[in-house]
């Protein structure tokens, strides 16, 4: 079992990132974020350090938002800590969304910024575009599989996640199941 970082500028992927972390769980590993911690200091810097230093591998979604930035470097908070898990060597998996496929007022207006981290991250790794919600969520299903295996062959595994019993993994399954029963029973609510 694995720890996974999800990052990504929270105001207009919010949806997303859920369905990634879902999509996580699914896959017997454990998603991280800072979504619940907001960075607005250096104690918030250190704890998503703390968290990103813990996890095995880093997932980053990228929509056509910058993202509200840090005061000390302008850095967005997203770009901040990807360059941060890439200089701790944490394998990175990105899924950058197709600009075709995002709503006007999920765009900057002034796409300056959003368009050179977009190239940074192609520059640095294979990514994966996306359209809609349930292709991220696929997309991260498989990739992520592939990912772990691809270090597992290649001898440098990841460190993980080591259970303390033989029920940790029934844990991880109802958790999952759960969740998926949380989200199509709040799919469904009507007001």
């Amino acid at each position: 079992m694995y720890q996974v970082f999800v990052s990504s500028t929270y105001v207009d992927l919010h949806p997303e990132r859920d369905a990634v972390s879902w999509a996580i769980l699914k896959t017997r590993n454990t998603p991280a974020g800072m979504e619940a911690f907001p960075a607005t200091d250096d104690r918030g810097w250190k704890t998503i350090q703390k968290t990103i230093d813990e996890s095995d591998f880093y997932v980053l979604i990228l929509g056509h938002r910058y993202g509200s930035t840090e005061s000390t470097s302008g850095l967005s908070w997203t770009q901040k800590e990807y360059r941060y898990a890439k200089s701790k060597s944490i394998p990175v998996l990105a899924f950058l969304r197709e600009l075709s496929a995002t709503p006007g007022t999920q765009v900057d207006a002034d796409r300056s910024k959003i368009d050179a981290f977009r190239a940074e991250v192609k520059d640095s790794h294979k990514i994966v575009m996306w359209h809609h919600l349930a292709d991220l969520a696929a997309s991260v299903s498989q990739a992520l599989p592939l990912a772990i295996q691809d270090y597992i062959d290649d001898e440098i595994p990841r460190p993980g996640w080591i259970r303390g019993s033989a029920s940790a993994l029934k844990v991880v399954d109802e958790l999952a199941a759960l969740s998926e029963e949380n989200r199509t029973f709040a799919g469904g609510w009507k007001n």
